[in-house]
């Protein structure tokens, strides 16, 4: 069985974070709470993180940095922005949902560009070289 993707999940609210930690982890994620950039920074490079989450309550300054700190470090990672801003931020986010609109449009934005992830990262299949030199 493969490892669950990790998440790290960036809110400076601790309710905030506690509660999307849990949610995450509810769908078999593994999410990784940092409460401030430098602890999002250490995680960054020490984990090899699928998607980070950058919160609402992250101030925007705070967002742009730290997107651009996922893009410097990990670039395969799918940022994920939890504030309706992160569409017009420099450091483009692959996907940016007002988190007022609910968990269950969270989770599905995250599942789907994990998917999409998922389809860069699985290996190419090569013919056989019997297949190579047979034509139809």
């Amino acid at each position: 069985m493969d490892d669950p993707p990790k998440i790290l999940v960036v809110e400076y609210d601790a309710m905030l974070l506690a509660s999307e930690v849990l949610l995450l982890r509810s769908r078999s994620y593994a999410a990784t709470p940092a409460d401030c950039i430098s602890h999002a920074s250490i995680f960054l490079s020490k984990l090899k993180i699928a998607a980070p989450i950058i919160g609402h309550s992250v101030p925007r300054d705070h967002r742009e940095e730290l997107a651009g700190l996922c893009r410097r470090t990990q670039p395969e990672a799918r940022i994920l922005v939890l504030h309706s801003s992160g569409k017009e931020m420099a450091a483009r986010p692959d996907a940016a949902v007002d988190s007022r609109e609910g968990p269950t449009l969270v989770l599905n934005t995250l599942d789907i560009l994990l998917a999409d992830l998922n389809k860069l990262s699985a290996p190419r299949s090569t013919p056989s070289p019997q297949a190579k030199g047979k034509t139809a």
